[in-house]
């Protein structure tokens, strides 16, 4: 090798032989240097490597969130409201501002407000609804590339609000229509090919932009904001509202809802730590921090929050991010539309149990139902009284969801001491003695396993699930009636999904000493139902009237016996009989049918003390029919449910009026139907499952004193699809059923009631064959599914786990 310089020197003569010694000399030093480069970049890649871990880890982040991170592709905003592909770079927090690289290398235009930038992917389903800004495509544009390529058909964005959603005819796709935000009054290009002053997209079509919550969740900007707030800082509670509900209650006093700011007081007096920022939107870093150290998100709802960017906001990232519990409490006045729950805060909240402020002569009750909400999700359960027996699964929420538990206790907070000592509710309706929670705790003392609503539900979405849950796996569900629980729509719904769709073994304990109840539905489905009067018991004989219940009530829901042992006794009328020593003491007043007037309404659905989920009994009055196949409680499911897709129902359009239509779609998540309109009508399709009504009449037993119904009033005509004008349709109305009365003539039971809403609700009343009462017979009556049956129907639950 050493020889080569003077062989070049022989072959190619001296000048020639010196040029190329100078060049490989020339190159051994460029291969030295490049060397150096690649030692030097080998250091930095294993300097950095943690670096980009972590830079890989927030990407991760990021795409979970659905935030932009550096390096991901978005659409943003350039100038003049035209919006173009691009990369991020940079995200400045302080500035809350993006710094990107456009596809087509234009240099102009890069910093960009965090709003104007969208991740280029499709957004959640929860992400959006009626009034949510996004950027549409719209028209085609073309450019060349850094690397000089032409690229040619590419969508033009531009930011649009939603004002409807509706379905596709055809395939039953949910499309979004909408109209531009700008216009060429705000110096916006609009000659483009393509333009129109609307939109109708598909969700896969759409972009939305960040939650700013989310940009700022880093450690940077926590850290700071938290030194700002104080190191220690931990709330109780994070009030959620808009300035202008504070500002409007304070100015309008009674003829307004509530004030948020005085609930954050009363939340504050009753012990917790509040955090309570009227000026939120203006520091977000620290809403930021104390949402994240907060155990609760109390969202003050009204149609004010629901067009407030940074309250949305506040809300999507508790329920979404966070998945913090949220209590959600109506604060507007009762004028307003209840647009919010066509928008994002409605998709947040559906589901969700509501308390609502409006009516200013009821804040006191509604700030008790408030503290008593809170209290269950800030100190769930008692230490040392845990309702799951010894040797059981766990007692506290997590567990006992699942967890199946032999007996379902079915009641109202306003009939419990308990509730009323922890300032759950403002006030006791019956006698202490004759408590629920104290009657489980005694059950769960004998023990058996009881649930027990505080001591099994966490405060996150899905609680009618859990609820249903509970009731499915149980094996006998006692059921504390009164006229309070009878006025509970909720407590309603438990009774009926338990007795007419599981048909569970249940029975029925009466807690007040009130008759009210038992002219409502909750007194026609209990008329059969082994009945022990608590309330007469501990009122006639106090805690000794009580015991007796209890060891009475013990024997009434034991366990079926197994071969060779004796069963317990029931009378054919249902009232349980207890051993004759148990008997005697309890006194006469312990055993007590429902009126016979009402025990006619209904047969008995009582059931073998083995009856699961899936295998339930038929009804039979004395219980010892043979059990039910599972198709057979699956088809009681689906009946019970209400409207399904393709039924014939009457819904809520806009401003409580009802229309006939065709359900196409039912979204579980949302609890909404989606309605095809008789009469071809575009608008109003989506309506909450409480006001899409089965056009078909109810049973005898879906109706009593007190029962939210629709009712026939006046008449109206359309046009429908095909041409063909149909008249003489009726109108429905919401209404209220105060009495159960005998025809003599027709020898039928009428129902005569009231309208539920009135003009001041923004209710028309000048249609012609305006009364303000009604009185119908059954079969003009329509009544809503039960939603229980229809989550189980739509999540295809219903089998015992």
């Amino acid at each position: 090798m050493g020889c080569a310089p003077s062989a070049l020197l022989d072959t190619d003569g001296d000048e020639r032989g010196e040029s190329r010694v100078a060049l490989l000399e020339a190159e051994v030093r460029r291969l030295e240097a490049e060397a150096e480069m690649l030692r030097a970049k080998l250091v930095d890649l294993e300097q950095t490597g943690l670096k980009r871990d972590q830079q890989q880890a927030r990407r991760e982040s990021g795409a979970r969130r659905r935030i932009p991170v550096v390096g991901d592709h978005v659409v943003s905003h350039h100038v003049k409201h035209a919006y173009y592909t691009a990369r991020v770079v940079e995200f400045d927090a302080a500035a809350r501002e993006f710094v990107v690289a456009w596809d087509d290398g234009d240099a102009s235009g890069t910093r960009q407000p965090y709003d104007k930038v969208c991740l280029n992917d499709e957004p959640g389903a929860d992400d959006v609804a009626v009034s949510t800004i996004v950027m549409f495509p719209q028209g085609k544009y073309q450019f060349s590339d850094q690397s000089g390529a032409v690229r040619q058909g590419l969508d033009r964005y531009h930011e649009g609000k939603v004002v409807r959603v509706e379905r596709d005819g055809t395939t039953g796709e949910k499309l979004y229509v909408g109209m531009h935000t700008r216009s060429e009054l705000d110096g916006k290009w609009c000659t483009y090919a393509g333009h129109a002053p609307t939109f109708r997209c598909t969700l896969p079509q759409l972009r939305v932009a960040a939650n700013l919550l989310d940009l700022l969740d880093n450690p940077s900007s926590a850290q700071a904001a938290a030194g700002a707030a104080g190191a220690d800082a931990k709330y109780d509670i994070y009030m959620s509202f808009t300035l202008q509900d504070a500002e409007t209650a304070r100015r309008l006093g009674d003829a307004r809802g509530a004030d948020p700011t005085a609930i954050a007081a009363h939340f504050e007096q009753a012990g917790w730590r509040v955090y309570c920022d009227a000026r939120a939107a203006e520091h977000a870093e620290a809403s930021v921090v104390a949402l994240a150290s907060a155990s609760v998100c109390v969202a003050c709802i009204s149609d004010a929050f629901a067009a407030n960017t940074h309250s949305r906001q506040e809300l999507q990232y508790a329920k979404k991010t966070l998945k913090k519990p949220v209590v959600p409490l109506i604060v507007g006045d009762a004028a307003e539309s209840w647009d919010f729950m066509n928008t994002l805060v409605g998709l947040l909240i559906a589901g969700d149990l509501y308390i609502d402020f409006r009516a200013r002569a009821k804040h006191a009750e509604k700030l008790a139902d408030a503290v008593g909400t809170l209290r269950g999700l800030l100190h769930p359960s008692v230490p040392g009284a845990p309702l799951v027996v010894a040797g059981a699964r766990g007692s506290g929420p997590a567990d006992g969801l699942a967890v199946a538990r032999d007996v379902f206790v079915s009641y109202c907070w306003h009939n419990s001491a308990l509730a009323a000592a922890a300032m759950e509710v403002p006030e006791l309706h019956g006698d202490a003695l004759a408590d629920p929670r104290a009657l489980a705790k005694a059950l769960a003392a004998a023990g058996r396993s009881t649930w027990l609503d505080i001591d099994v539900l966490g405060g996150g979405s899905g609680l009618f699930e859990d609820i249903a849950r509970g009731l499915q796996r149980a094996k006998v569900v006692v059921i504390c009636v009164s006229a309070a629980y009878a006025q509970s729509d909720n407590c309603r719904m438990e009774m009926q999904f338990a007795i007419k769709v599981l048909k569970k073994r249940c029975v029925t304990i009466i807690v007040d000493s009130s008759a009210e109840w038992q002219q409502s539905v909750v007194g026609l489905l209990a008329a059969s139902l082994p009945t022990i009067d608590l309330a007469a018991a501990v009122r006639e004989r106090g805690e000794v009237g009580r015991d007796a219940v209890i060891a009475q009530l013990l024997q009434l829901i034991a366990p079926e016996p197994t071969a060779g042992q004796p069963a317990a006794k029931k009378s054919k009328a249902g009232v349980a009989t207890a051993a004759a020593a148990n008997a005697a003491d309890a006194g006469p007043a312990l055993s007590r049918a429902p009126p016979a007037a009402a025990k006619a309404a209904r047969a008995a659905y009582v059931l073998d003390a083995d009856a699961e989920l899936g295998g339930a009994g038929s009804a039979a009055a004395d219980g010892d029919e043979e059990l039910d196949a599972p198709p057979e409680l699956a088809a009681r499911m689906e009946s019970g449910a209400g409207a399904r897709v393709g039924d014939h129902v009457v819904s809520h359009h806009f401003r409580h009026a009802f229309y006939t239509a065709t359900v196409v779609a039912f979204d579980a998540a949302t609890r909404e139907f989606t309605v095809a309109w008789d009469d071809g009508d575009a608008t109003g399709t989506e309506q909450p499952f409480e006001r899409v009504f089965p056009n078909a009449p109810p049973d005898a037993d879906d109706v009593g004193v007190g029962t939210r119904v629709l009712f026939p009033q006046g008449k109206y005509k359309f046009t429908d699809t095909a041409g063909v004008e149909r008249t003489g349709m009726d109108r429905y109305h919401e209404g209220v059923v105060t009495a159960l009365e005998h025809d003599a003539q027709s020898d039928e039971m009428v129902y005569a009631g009231r309208h539920a809403y009135g003009k001041d609700d923004g209710k028309w009343i000048a249609y012609a064959g305006y009364e303000e009462t009604f009185s119908l017979p059954l079969d003009r009556l329509r009544v809503t599914g039960n939603l229980m049956a229809a989550l189980a129907v739509a999540t295809g639950g219903g089998s015992a786990g």
